[in-house]
């Protein structure tokens, strides 16, 4: 969502609250695979709870897959095929969960609608 590329996706920037957003990156490896997940999480500051995540898969020979979440009014997650659940767990692949967190980075906020 935050990436400073075009992405096909049903979400967008518009789709958040006006204000600052604080992104943790959390990079997950599969080294039996070469396999490296980053996920990021933007939690509007003073929330405690991501409003928005984008998901970057790097795969062994270099394929880049890429999905974006966003949290809607109603505390549903809505993912960039448009598709929603109210577990934002059950919409990311299951054998990520198996990976290893190497790092978490907490970065500079991204400002909204300012």
């Amino acid at each position: 969502m935050f990436f400073p590329i075009k992405l096909a996706t049903v979400n967008g920037i518009g789709d958040l609250q006006t204000g600052d957003y604080i992104p943790v990156c959390s990079t997950y490896e599969n080294h039996e695979i070469a396999r490296r997940v980053l996920f990021f999480e933007y939690s509007l500051v003073g929330d405690t709870s991501p409003s928005a995540c984008d998901l970057v898969i790097i795969e062994p020979k270099g394929e880049v897959l890429m999905r974006d979440f966003v949290r809607l009014p109603d505390r549903s997650w809505r993912d960039s095929n448009g598709q929603r659940s109210d577990n934002l767990a059950e919409m990311l692949p299951s054998e990520i969960f198996e990976y290893k967190l190497v790092t978490r980075i907490t970065m500079d906020a991204q400002p909204v609608g300012k």
